[in-house]
């Protein structure tokens, strides 16, 4: 599947404009990442269209000292309320893991926290 392709999904799902869609996909991928290894990391960026490649590499690791939690995390990049950040990161979600094969999205799932891990489903 590629950019357009899960761009448009997290439309449908969400009814955002392009380019919201556009920002919570790229937002997603970026808080996913920052709570991966690097080796992970990689491994997930490996996967996603070369659009979301870059995001995923470039992705700040979280350190001890921030909160590693993916609804905090993507409710500071993109700046919305935890109700309204459930329901997009549920959409983006959906999307991403039909990029992924080879159970990277349950190796993903492994690596948040449960109650980060509860949100993608």
């Amino acid at each position: 599947m590629g950019y357009r392709d899960l761009i448009r999904e997290i439309q449908d799902a969400s009814g955002l404009s392009q380019r919201e869609s556009r920002e919570v996909l790229d937002n997603t991928v970026e808080s996913l990442a920052a709570l991966l290894d690097d080796e992970e990391r990689e491994e997930f960026a490996s996967q996603l269209p070369g659009e979301l490649q870059y995001v995923a590499l470039d992705a700040e690791p979280l350190d001890g000292g921030v909160q590693n939690d993916l609804l905090t995390q993507f409710v500071e990049r993109q700046q919305v309320d935890e109700d309204e950040a459930r329901t997009l990161i549920v959409a983006a979600w959906q999307a991403i893991k039909d990029t992924l094969t080879g159970g990277e999205a349950s190796i993903i799932r492994s690596y948040l926290p449960s109650k980060s891990a509860s949100l993608l489903s």
